[in-house]
């Protein structure tokens, strides 16, 4: 299987994601595909709570993309 070498961007480029779990923060909800920032579904990854994965992705239900401009309150002092 050969590697993914892609190359990190700072752009505005979405990465379609299955949410693996329900997240309030980002309105993600378990079972369902978003098309999330890249950074953000790289983090969100990192932590379990989206799969990259293509056949992964052609399981979920497909939605509109989630308010990604929203804080959790633990974000904010």
């Amino acid at each position: 299987m050969a590697a993914n070498n892609k190359p990190k961007t700072d752009t505005a480029e979405t990465t379609p994601v299955l949410a693996l779990v329900d997240n309030a923060s980002y309105k993600l909800k378990c079972g369902f595909v978003y098309a999330l920032p890249t950074d953000i579904a790289q983090s969100l990854k990192k932590q379990g709570i989206v799969d990259d994965n293509e056949k992964a992705i052609a399981g979920g239900k497909k939605v509109s993309e989630p308010n990604t401009d929203s804080k959790s309150e633990q974000d904010t002092d």
